[in-house]
């Protein structure tokens, strides 16, 4: 398990994992088959919801060079998948919604109550996660998906809290957060996306997810150790 540091310093230290697992006929196989069958094409789950404990609903974006209707079609009659919903569709965009059988990787973070980071991106059958963990259930996660495929890979990086009392985020992840705020990320409806802020901050889409990620892990992990001892005094 490659991290980027070898030992960590501090009991509430993060890991932000990404972790890369071929796809199954038992869990994504249609996702495995379509991005083995167009190539050319990028795909990404934008988001996913467990509805019910066999069944999940999730939208699916595929963006590529002349995007037909055989892609669709291959889509449509994919095991597992019960009903497809189109929801944007251009020659080099499609956006689709599926309701079909929900996948172990989901129900995965259903069970050990880990956030879903999307996107997941899917290339030649291999499904690209972010994990944002603790140590210990980071290796949870990794041997949980090694009984899926013995193939799965992660590359780590380690972050801890720094003690120079300046408050558990550092001067960047302030600013990120600040932007991130003022621009309706954590709205409800959420008023901006990954995209916007990275516009917004000339960063990487990637960089800002991991970012945002590592910033509410610190602000949940500090709020919660307010909690418990204002609950001790």
């Amino acid at each position: 398990m490659a991290r980027g540091k070898a030992t960590l310093v501090d009991s509430r230290s993060t890991i932000i994992s990404r972790f890369t697992v071929p796809l199954s006929e038992d869990s994504a196989g249609h996702l495995r088959d379509l991005s083995r069958d167009f190539p050319y094409c990028r795909f990404e789950v934008v988001s996913s919801l467990p509805t019910g404990k066999a069944e999940m609903v999730y939208d699916l974006r595929i963006t590529g060079e002349q995007i037909g209707e055989r892609v669709i079609e291959e889509i449509r009659r994919a095991t597992g998948v019960r009903s497809v919903e189109v929801l944007l569709r251009s020659p080099t965009l499609l956006v689709v919604r599926l309701v079909g059988t929900i996948w172990p990787i989901v129900d995965l973070h259903r069970e050990m109550r880990l956030s879903q980071r999307h996107p997941f991106f899917v290339e030649n059958g291999v499904i690209t996660l972010l994990v944002v963990a603790s140590e210990a259930k980071t290796r949870q996660i990794y041997e949980r998906l090694r009984k899926l495929s013995t193939q799965v890979t992660i590359n780590s990086l380690h972050h801890e809290y720094g003690d120079d009392g300046q408050g558990v985020l550092t001067p960047r992840q302030r600013e990120i957060f600040r932007i991130a705020l003022a621009m309706g990320y954590w709205d409800v409806p959420r008023r901006s996306t990954l995209y916007d802020i990275a516009q917004r901050t000339g960063v990487a889409k990637s960089t800002i997810s991991e970012s945002l990620a590592i910033i509410e892990k610190k602000l949940l992990e500090e709020a919660s150790e307010r909690l418990l001892r204002a609950s001790e005094s």
